[in-house]
């Protein structure tokens, strides 16, 4: 554990935090009528109406919209 938070301290390492994360990733852009469902949720359309994501509700889930972090 203590190995992962070093990684996330160095810059360019957050690719190798990844691998150390049982989280699972996700990487999307919602542009348009995009649609992606994550339990039963439209990440896009939430993000639209809202500007943010309720993490709290996505626990597992690290959600990139076009590469920026949104839920860790």
């Amino acid at each position: 554990m203590r190995l992962a938070l070093l990684f996330l301290l160095l810059p360019g390492c957050e690719i190798l935090a990844d691998l150390f994360s049982t989280d699972t990733t996700v990487d999307f852009t919602c542009a348009g009528e995009d649609t992606v469902v994550i339990d039963g949720r439209d990440i896009c359309d939430d993000y639209e109406k809202f500007g943010k994501l309720d993490c709290n509700e996505l626990v597992g889930y690290r959600l990139r919209i076009d590469g920026v972090l949104v839920c860790p």
